[in-house]
C-alpha cells in the first residue's frame, strides 16, 4: 500500500513539472539556451556598456543605470526588480511561461555579478565599437533566448500582460517602456549616452531578426498537420488569428487532408510556434516574408 502511494506521489510530482516545464528534452533545450544567451547578455553589457556608461534595454538598463548611482552590482538589481513583475504577471500568464522567465532572472542575476569587472581586461576606448560590439552580443543573447521561447523576465513580462489584456503588440510595448529607460537615462547621465544606448539597441533588434527569423514585419505561415482542427482552434481562440483551411492531396500517400494558411505579424511568430509544437510537435510549418497586408486584423506597413 506505500508503495502504491509512493508511486501515485511520485506521478503526481512529474506531472506537475511536466506542466510547468515541459518535456525533458524541451527542458533541456530551454534551460541552455538560457545559460548561453543570459552569459552573452552580461558579458557585452559588462564588457561594452558599463566602460562607456550606456545602457541596455528593460530591467537589464534599469539595472545599470542603479549599478552607476549607487555602486550596487547590477546582477542583484536585476533579481530584486523582477520579483514583483513577477507577481504582476502570475494572474495573467501561464506558469510555463514564468517559470522559465525566472529562471532566466536568476541566471541573469549569477552571471550580470560573475562579468561585473570583466571591462577591466576586455572593452573598447571608442564608444562607437563599444555600442556595436554591444549591441551585436545583445542581439545573439535574446535571438538564442526568444528562437527557444525564452525570455530574460522584466520587461517581457509586463509586454505579454499588456498583450493578454489589451491586444498590445509586444514589439510596440518593449518599444515604448525602454524609451522611458533611454529617456530618464538621457538625463541623468547626457544625451550622448542616450544616442549610443539607441544605436545599441538598434543593433540588438536588427540582429535579433536575422537569428529568430528572418527581417520581414508580416510572415504567411503554412502548417501541415495531423491535428489541423484543434491547431486552427487554438490559433482562432488564443490568437485572435483567422485561419484559412485548404483542402490538400498527398503527393506520395495520395491522402486527403488540409493545409492551414495565415498570416501573423513578426512578433507572434514565436508564439505561434510554441502554440503549434505544444499540440503537435511533429507539425511541418513553413514561414515566408510577406510585404504588405491590406485587411481586417492588420494594420499597413511600410516595409523599410
Amino acid at each position: 500500500m506505500q508503495t502504491t502511494n509512493n508511486n501515485i506521489f511520485t506521478y503526481k510530482s512529474n506531472q506537475k513539472l511536466l506542466d510547468l516545464f515541459g518535456s525533458k528534452f524541451e527542458f533541456r533545450r530551454k534551460l541552455i539556451s538560457i545559460i548561453i544567451g543570459n552569459l552573452l547578455f552580461s558579458f557585452g553589457v559588462n564588457a561594452f556598456y558599463t566602460t562607456h556608461k550606456f545602457l541596455s534595454g528593460g530591467i537589464g538598463g534599469i539595472s545599470v543605470m542603479v549599478q552607476y548611482l549607487t555602486g550596487i552590482a547590477a546582477g542583484i538589481s536585476v533579481f530584486i526588480l523582477n520579483l514583483p513583475l513577477f507577481l504582476f504577471g502570475l494572474k495573467t500568464l501561464s506558469k510555463k511561461f514564468l517559470g522559465y522567465a525566472f529562471i532566466s532572472t536568476v541566471v541573469q542575476s549569477f552571471t550580470m555579478i560573475a562579468f561585473k569587472n570583466v571591462g577591466n581586461y576586455v572593452n573598447f576606448a571608442d564608444p562607437i565599437l563599444s555600442a556595436i560590439a554591444g549591441g551585436t552580443l545583445n542581439g545573439i543573447a535574446m535571438g538564442i533566448l526568444f528562437k527557444n521561447g525564452c525570455c530574460q523576465g522584466g520587461f517581457d513580462i509586463v509586454a505579454a500582460v499588456m498583450k493578454k489584456k489589451y491586444n498590445m503588440q509586444i514589439g510596440s510595448a518593449l518599444m515604448l517602456l525602454n524609451a522611458i529607460v533611454i529617456s530618464i537615462a538621457s538625463y541623468l547621465f547626457g544625451i550622448d549616452k542616450g544616442a549610443y544606448t539607441i544605436i545599441a539597441m538598434f543593433i540588438s533588434y536588427n540582429v535579433l531578426d536575422k537569428i529568430q527569423l528572418s527581417k520581414g514585419k508580416l510572415k504567411s505561415v503554412t502548417i501541415i498537420s495531423l491535428k489541423n482542427e484543434e491547431i486552427r482552434e487554438a490559433i482562432n481562440f488564443k490568437m485572435s488569428r483567422g485561419v484559412t483551411a485548404l483542402k490538400s492531396v498527398g503527393g506520395w500517400s495520395k491522402k486527403e487532408g488540409q493545409v492551414l494558411y495565415l498570416y501573423v505579424e513578426r512578433n507572434e511568430i514565436s508564439v505561434l510556434k510554441n502554440l503549434i509544437e505544444e499540440i503537435d510537435g511533429d507539425a511541418f510549418i513553413g514561414i515566408s516574408d510577406v510585404e504588405e497586408i491590406k485587411g481586417r486584423g492588420f494594420r499597413t506597413f511600410d516595409i523599410d
